[in-house]
């Protein structure tokens, strides 16, 4: 059995998956993304099935996501067997060593027992963390990231800085707008954020824009 050392986060398709992926994002920048599974992470061509399995059997924290239409669709697929967000779920709530941390959305309850089939029943004696809409990110970090954090380690990061210097003829006396926000652009798919910059005026009718720049990077 391999450590566990990861969180999976569990959610249904249909219900609040943009609340999941959200989730998943502040707990990568926190943890790494090599300790965090969301199921778009499997790659084309694996089989599902057993690339989740791997993944629960490594997972220390399971993160349940329970939005406004959890009840319905899980009463909708009451006669599926093939119900994967009931099967990870039930798989949380009988493996020793991995703890079911589920969390309400975008106002919605904590589901009634009644409505849970037998196999899942204990996940109503859990107590539920609310997640809102106006106060996120700090739920998420009250409620998750505080608690992981004191198992799992954070990764270690750095901050990287860059300056990118752009050169343009002056027009009508001002810079040009739209090639600064080109390199912008350009820089961002690499994960830099901007965060300033300084015009240099060269006379001759040239000017070279400073911009600034720096995104956080895993230490090696």
């Amino acid at each position: 059995m391999p450590d566990r050392d990861s969180v999976f986060v569990n959610y249904r398709h249909g219900d609040e998956r943009l609340a999941a992926e959200l989730i998943t994002q502040m707990l990568t920048r926190e943890f790494g993304s090599e300790a965090i599974f969301f199921d778009v992470d499997i790659p084309p061509g694996i089989n599902f099935e057993n690339a989740i399995r791997d993944y629960l059997d490594r997972s220390r924290f399971m993160v349940v996501v329970i939005g406004p239409r959890w009840e319905a669709l899980l009463q909708s697929h009451s006669d599926d067997d093939e119900d994967y967000a009931l099967q990870e779920i039930e798989y949380g709530l009988h493996t020793d060593g991995l703890t079911v941390l589920p969390v309400r959305v975008s106002g919605a309850p904590v589901p009634s027992s009644n409505i849970l089939p037998d196999r899942i029943k204990e996940l109503s004696k859990i107590n539920f963390a609310p997640i809102r809409s106006d106060t996120f990110q700090t739920d998420v970090q009250s409620f998750l990231i505080a608690d992981i954090g004191k198992v799992l380690s954070p990764r270690e990061r750095k901050i990287e800085t860059m300056v990118v210097k752009v050169k343009f003829p002056i027009l009508g006396g001002l810079v040009n707008p739209k090639k600064i926000r080109s390199e912008i652009e350009k820089q961002a798919k690499d994960g830099w954020t901007h965060t300033g910059q300084q015009t240099n005026w060269s006379g001759f009718g040239r000017a070279t824009e400073e911009l600034y720049f720096q995104r956080e990077v895993d230490v090696d």
